[in-house]
Parts: C-alpha cells; structure tokens; sequence
C-alpha cells in the first residue's frame, strides 16, 4: 500500500516548486532582456557601419549581380538563411531583431524588383534625412539616388 503525504507537506511543496519557479522565471526574464538589448545595440551599430561605409553612389549605378557563380548561391543561400532567421526572431519571446535581419537577409538576395523596393525605403524623407545625418557625422557624402523613373526603366528592361 502506497503512503500518502499528509495535505499540509503536499501544500508545502507546491509552494516550494512554485517559488523556484518564479526564480527561474525572472532569471530567465533578465536574460532574455538582456540577449534583446544586446542585439538591438548590436543590429544597430552594424546597420550604421554598413551605411556608413556604403559608396556614395552605390545606388546610383545600375545594379550588377555579384561575379563568380559560387558567390551568387552562397550569398543567396545566407540571404535566404538570414530570412529565415529573422521570421524566427520575430516571434514573441525570442530575443533578437527579426526585422532588421529579413531586411539584411533580403539585401542579400538575388530577387527581382528588389533594388526598386530598396531606394523606396531610401527615398522616404524620415528615412534618408537619418541616414544623411548619420553620413555626415561621419565625414561622408549623403548617398546619391537615381531618379524614380530611371530605375522603373532599368527594371523593365530585364
């Protein structure tokens, strides 16, 4: 025959797993903060780095897809990957910038029509404004945009 534990050891109990429970909770909490932070902080600053460093007409010339074919598919296949990744780090929970990341990873791909919605992002006025701020403060030129008609020209010639 099988002991019962009396009620009141059982009550004691529970209350003991449940304050390790809130424990683990709030230390996991703090971590999970802090990994979002972190890669906020960390997104940023490589967003910024790249805008920086980008030519200041590196959208002003037409678009050549990179050189050897084996760069093609590994830049497409870490572009798709990215993507992927960021979809994952969208999710409620789970720390990291999911946004950017798509952004990064689609960047990185081969697709068609994208330099088009690239300078659409470029083009709005809130956006180009801080990204001419951020050149600035560093020395560099604003980036030059094609005019919207040339790049609708260059798209339907492909």
């Amino acid at each position: 025959m099988s002991q019962l534990a009396e009620p009141s050891s059982i009550v004691d109990r529970l209350g003991d797993h449940a304050t390790d429970l809130g424990h683990f909770i709030r230390a996991h909490m703090a971590m999970t903060i802090g990994a979002g932070v972190a890669t906020l902080a960390i997104s940023i600053g490589l967003t910024a780095w790249v805008l920086v460093r980008l030519p200041d007409d590196a959208f002003a010339k037409p678009h050549a897809p990179s050189g050897h074919p084996v760069v093609r598919v590994l830049k497409n296949v870490g572009g798709v990957l990215l993507i992927l990744l960021g979809i994952v780090l969208s999710f409620p929970g789970i720390p990291g910038q999911g946004f950017l990341t798509i952004l990064i990873g689609l960047m990185l791909t081969d697709i068609p029509g994208k330099r088009r919605v690239e300078l659409w992002v470029l083009r709005r006025p809130t956006v180009n404004k801080a990204i001419t701020k951020l050149r600035e403060r560093y020395g560099r030129a604003p980036l030059e945009l094609p005019p919207a008609s040339a790049v609708a020209r260059r798209e339907s010639t492909r």
